[in-house]
């Protein structure tokens, strides 16, 4: 069973490890991404739980749902550091050494696809 914190206890616990992060919302969901590559989702009871980081994609990719939405881990990551925008479709993400699941930001790159008209 995952192991769920407070809000003061997780920032605690990040700030203990000298875990950089950033706080965002996207529509009615708060998440907490780190630049490691975790990834905290509040609950309705208001206690934050880890989002597990396996491959849940036929792709190879961990994806979260958020209002009926799929995004992948590495996008949020990136979002959450000001690296890109949720609305660009057009944005391709690598990941350095090929591993899906490393969505550290060191190792996220990104790249923006022109579309011709």
């Amino acid at each position: 069973m995952s192991e769920k914190f407070t809000y003061s206890d997780l920032l605690n616990k990040l700030s203990n490890h000298e875990i950089r992060y950033n706080e965002i919302q996207i529509a009615t969901t708060s998440l907490i991404c780190t630049i490691s590559g975790d990834i905290y989702r509040k609950m309705k009871s208001g206690n934050w739980k880890q989002v597990k980081n396996c491959i849940n994609h036929n792709c190879g990719y961990n994806v979260i749902l958020i209002d009926k939405k799929q995004y992948t881990r590495a996008k949020l990551i990136l979002y959450s550091q000001g690296g890109i925008k949720l609305e660009d479709k057009h944005v391709n993400i690598f990941h350095k050494n090929q591993n899906r699941l490393d969505c550290h930001l060191n190792n996220l790159t990104c790249s923006l696809n022109q579309v011709k008209l």
